[in-house]
């Protein structure tokens, strides 16, 4: 059996004792079930993505800015994505 520890803030240790007292448990039973529940609940647990999703998601523009060659694709997305976050400062 493993011992963890962790450390709480003043606003989770406070849910702490709240979910404690209100529910009777003791505080392994409460981290029990809450493991159980978070295993059970499969959009919580990070999916695998192949390359295409997270490209997909990538804001970087409107197509046909054919600016770099597929050779410089890594490049290109970079100085695209660095542009991008330098005009979002201004």
């Amino acid at each position: 059996m493993a011992i963890y520890q962790i450390e709480l803030n003043s606003e989770m240790e406070k849910l702490l004792k709240n979910l404690v007292h209100q529910t009777n448990l003791t505080v392994d039973e409460l981290v029990m079930q809450g493991l159980l529940k978070l295993s059970n609940n499969s959009e919580l647990i990070p999916q695998q993505h192949n390359f295409f999703d997270i490209y997909s998601q990538l804001d970087i523009g409107e197509g046909n800015n054919c600016h770099y060659s597929s050779a410089d694709a890594k490049a290109g997305v970079k100085a695209i994505l660095q542009r991008k976050q330098s005009i979002g400062k201004i």
